[in-house]
């Protein structure tokens, strides 16, 4: 089973916004600063492996990387769904009670009209 295991190449994100880069500052200079700085750190993530898929959507973006020792660094972890496995689809068993359970209230409504 361990062997499975080393075989599945493992993928790291992390999340990443620029919505708040230029925030409070009260200068051009300011302002370049921050979006100087947010330059030097994707710059560093590109270098490192770090890619995204898809494109930036409002200003935020999924990062992705393998290494994990880049992972590390910079704070990226494993998905969720990395981890999931067939037990965690118990919520569509639940989805069914849940139908059921309307069902019934459905009905005890209407026999408690009736009397």
């Amino acid at each position: 089973m361990s062997e499975r295991r080393e075989q599945r190449e493992v993928i790291y994100e992390s999340f990443w916004a620029n919505k708040w880069l230029i925030d409070g500052c009260k200068t051009l200079l300011e302002m370049a600063v921050g979006l100087e700085a947010a330059a030097k750190e994707l710059r560093e993530y590109h270098e490192a492996g770090v890619y995204l898929e898809g494109e930036v959507d409002n200003g935020m973006v999924d990062l992705y990387v393998k290494d994990k020792a880049v992972a590390d660094k910079y704070g990226f972890h494993v998905p969720e769904y990395e981890d999931e496995d067939e037990d965690d689809y118990e919520d569509e068993d639940d989805h069914g009670d849940y139908e059921n359970d309307d069902e019934t209230t459905e009905v005890e409504d209407e026999k408690g009209g009736e009397g």
